[in-house]
C-alpha cells in the first residue's frame, strides 16, 4: 500500500530537474552545425540519476541531431540542489538544401532514484532559426586583367610579339 502511494505522489510530482538553455534559439544557414548548450540543475529533492535524453525537432531527420555531447559531458547523477553545466547538450546539423525559417523543437531528460529510472525529469522547448544561405553571385574579372589581355592582343595584332 505505502508503494502504491509513493509511485503515486512520484507521477503528480512537477518535473525533478531544471533545464536551462544558454540559449535556447540558435540560427544558422544550410550547412551549419549548431551546439546547445545549458545547465541541469536537481530540483528533486533526493539523488537522481540522469539515465538519458531523447530530442524532436520539426523536419530534421534523426541522423542531422547528435545526443552523444550529452551522454560524455553530463554526470551520472546530481545530488538534492547540485549542478552540472553549462556544457554542451547535443548539435543539429543543417542540410545544405533546407527551407529557411524557424524550427521548434524539445529535449527531454529522463532519470529518476536509480541507473535504471526512465521518469520524464525536464522538458525544455528549443529553436533552430535557419537563415537563407547566402548570395553566391559570379564572380568579376578584375579590370586590371582585361586591360592586361587587350593590350596583349593588340601587341600580337600589330607584330610587336
Amino acid at each position: 500500500m505505502k508503494i502504491r502511494i509513493l509511485l503515486v505522489v512520484l507521477m503528480a510530482s512537477p518535473l525533478f530537474a531544471g533545464l536551462t538553455f544558454q540559449s535556447a534559439m540558435l540560427s544558422g544557414s544550410p550547412g551549419s552545425l549548431l551546439s546547445f548548450e545549458g545547465t541541469v540543475t536537481n530540483t528533486w529533492g533526493v539523488e537522481t540519476y540522469l539515465n538519458g535524453v531523447s530530442l524532436t525537432v520539426d523536419a530534421f531527420a534523426a541522423e542531422d541531431v547528435d545526443l552523444m555531447p550529452f551522454l560524455v559531458n553530463a554526470p551520472l547523477s546530481l545530488v538534492d540542489g547540485d549542478s552540472a553545466g553549462p556544457f554542451v547538450w547535443f548539435t543539429v546539423a543543417i542540410p545544405a538544401a533546407f527551407a529557411a525559417g524557424s524550427y521548434n523543437g524539445e529535449f527531454v531528460l529522463q532519470g529518476g532514484p536509480d541507473a535504471g529510472a526512465e521518469l520524464i525529469l525536464g522538458v525544455a522547448p528549443f529553436q533552430v532559426q535557419v537563415d537563407e544561405p547566402p548570395a553566391t553571385g559570379v564572380p568579376e574579372v578584375s579590370t586590371g586583367w582585361v586591360v592586361g589581355c587587350l593590350l596583349l592582343f593588340r601587341l600580337i595584332r600589330s607584330g610587336w610579339c
